[in-house]
């Protein structure tokens, strides 16, 4: 299959950008201790402390077969600590070993590190990694990429901060990185969720589960141009007149409030929307009510109207809001629990329950009234007599209720059925004095059980006594015969 002109170019230009686009930016918050640890080409080193170019690029002459570093490939962010939002004020802590120095308390490492002494705090301003890097002038085309090395600071903080730029890293490191287990947890996760994977090779590094390459943002740059409104763009931007298709994106994407300007796009584009399908599900005469001066004009002049109005989104939900007004109460009312609503609100307690409708409908919360009316149904207890015999909670009470007790507190009841017995008592039981709790249960049967073992002992020791009387008897009768038998051995003999 032969690929038409279009798609043909596309693909040409995205194999181009492919072959020539690599890692712009290194990114590092937290120097290293020695400038053999930075990664090959520009770098930017984000650090809580004033470090020196010129000492640190000094040091390479130290290093044997190293390569040499250019001042020009090293930028400097001294004094500078990552935090949740811009000018946010950072509690920063320096310890004997600089490795642990951060946001992190002392307690979280003391257990673990019991020789490890707090040096100093201090208070840094900080700022968010999203605004470092739109800063970067390197990164300002949309296909370049960079990575992200933290070694000092919290993780989690970093990576939040850096917002939608993670799309773009290619590779982030955690080598370094001395900080709570807790921490360094969270940070994982939250990698996880954001589409990276730990390197199989390295388990310090994750890199995007899908590989960004220069390839695939090409592609999704093709993929924004199918999507992108290219006439209400040119409109916005009449310098971009003579570009091409392809150019915009990457005018737009340059500028710094992109999601801005999209937001203005998809503004503009409603005056180009269809208006016919918008008519089938705009309701006019609602419209007409709230903006008289436009009863004499056509539904179709309406959604013109509506439209163009600044906050068109607000007069939608006002549109809808009074739409309520125009729905069957008579059907609401048949399924709306008025009792339940008073006890809500008080204040509604003398209103008529078509009333009460109203009120509802009028509450910015309505639905979410419904939900606790709803609620506040279920909780509404069952009578015990309109439970069915299938019902769990019968069936249970079935198994648990004392019958043969209640039965010997009230002879006259003993015939009564077990359903019967068990409504007699949820009814009656409390002005009857008859205690049938668990308690008092357990101590019926306990003294019964104490009854039964004592009449028990006393008929064991009855059946002993004439147990030992029966033996006595027995050797009597024994020696008896004994007896006889020797007083007449002499007269056999003779």
């Amino acid at each position: 299959m032969i690929p038409d002109p279009y798609t043909q170019s596309i693909m040409e230009s995205a194999s181009e950008a492919h072959m020539t686009s690599s890692i712009c930016l290194s990114v590092l918050v937290g120097c290293p201790a020695s400038p053999t640890q930075l990664p090959e080409g520009r770098c930017l080193i984000i650090d809580a402390e004033s470090i020196d170019k010129k000492e640190l690029i000094a040091q390479e002459s130290f290093c044997a077969h190293y390569r040499e570093l250019s001042a020009d490939s090293l930028e400097l962010l001294n004094q500078t600590v990552i935090s949740e939002f811009d000018h946010q004020i950072v509690e920063w802590h320096n310890f004997s070993d600089r490795r642990f120095n951060g946001p992190s308390q002392l307690s979280e490492f003391s257990e673990q590190y019991p020789n490890l002494r707090l040096i100093e705090s201090r208070k840094i301003e900080g700022i968010t990694l999203s605004t470092v890097l739109v800063d970067q002038n390197v990164l300002s085309d949309p296909l370049s990429t960079f990575e992200l090395i933290l070694r000092e600071g919290d993780p989690l903080v970093a990576l939040q901060s850096a917002k939608e730029w993670l799309a773009r890293c290619t590779r982030i490191s955690l080598r370094g990185l001395v900080t709570s287990s807790k921490s360094r947890e969270a940070a994982e996760a939250f990698l996880g969720a954001s589409g990276f994977c730990k390197s199989s090779v390295d388990s310090c590094v994750w890199t995007p589960e899908l590989e960004m390459s220069s390839l695939h943002l090409s592609l999704i740059r093709c993929g924004l141009l199918a999507l992108f409104n290219a006439d209400v763009y040119r409109k916005l931007y009449p310098q971009t007149k003579e570009m091409a298709d392809v150019e915009l994106i990457d005018h737009w994407l340059s500028q710094p409030d992109f999601r801005e300007i999209a937001m203005e796009i998809e503004k503009n584009t409603h005056n180009s929307i269809d208006r016919d399908g918008i008519l089938a599900l705009f309701n006019a005469d609602i419209y007409r009510k709230l903006y008289p001066q436009t009863k004499e004009m056509a539904d179709v002049e309406l959604i013109d109207h509506w439209l163009s109005q600044p906050d068109f989104r607000e007069i939608a939900m006002e549109i809808e809001k009074n739409t309520h007004n125009s729905i069957d109460r008579d059907g609401i009312l048949a399924l709306f629990n008025a009792d339940i609503y008073r006890k809500l609100y008080p204040q509604t307690k003398e209103m008529a329950d078509v009333e009460l409708i109203d009120h509802w409908l009028s509450q910015p919360d309505f639905r979410d009234i419904s939900k606790i009316m709803n609620d506040a149904i279920q909780r509404i207890p069952t009578p015990l007599a309109e439970l069915t015999e299938q019902d769990p909670a019968l069936q249970l009470l079935q198994n648990i209720f004392p019958f043969d007790l209640y039965r010997s507190q009230r002879k006259d009841l003993s015939q009564i059925p077990n359903r019967q017995l068990i409504n007699h008592y949820w009814s009656n039981g409390q002005y009857e004095g008859i205690d049938l709790s668990e308690s008092m249960v357990k101590n019926i049967l306990e003294k019964y059980h104490s009854l039964q073992v004592s009449r028990f002992t006393t008929r064991i020791h009855e059946l002993e006594h004439l147990l030992s009387c029966a033996n006595a008897q027995i050797s009597a009768m024994q020696k008896l015969i004994v007896s006889s038998r020797n007083s007449g051995a002499p007269n056999e003999q003779n």
